[in-house]
């Protein structure tokens, strides 16, 4: 009960089976290049340890993936979009006090990391 709030659980970033999610928001014309650069982005943090997964699924929506890795409790969520990979950064948003954060990719591993051990101190 502890770990939870109106929208689902949430879970501490050291417990939670995956913590992090990146959701590609995309149209059509642009699909295939977020989806290249979300998995840049999975590689990047999947190499230095942390539990990620890439939400590539084309048959839902952006908010409804939002919502259904809200509702798991999933500690970050990564948003990319056609913007971000023109800019080369990604958007970090803490599930437990919903707070975004722009992150540029040669600096994404060291901020998610500190993101996740702040989030851990924060629900403790």
């Amino acid at each position: 009960m502890s770990h939870s709030d109106d929208e689902g659980l949430v879970l501490p970033p050291m417990i939670a089976p995956i913590q992090v999610v990146i959701v590609p928001i995309y149209k059509e014309e642009s699909q295939a290049a977020v989806l290249k650069y979300a998995q840049e982005i999975y590689d990047t943090l999947n190499k230095i340890g942390i539990r990620v997964r890439l939400d590539s699924r084309d048959y839902e929506t952006p908010g409804a993936k939002f919502n259904e890795w809200e509702k798991k409790g999933i500690p970050v969520r990564i948003e990319v979009g056609p913007r971000d990979l023109e800019a080369k950064n990604f958007v970090a948003v803490a599930r437990h006090n919903t707070e975004k954060t722009a992150v540029a990719f040669s600096e994404g591993p060291e901020v998610v990391q500190k993101l996740l051990k702040a989030i851990q101190s924060q629900l403790f």
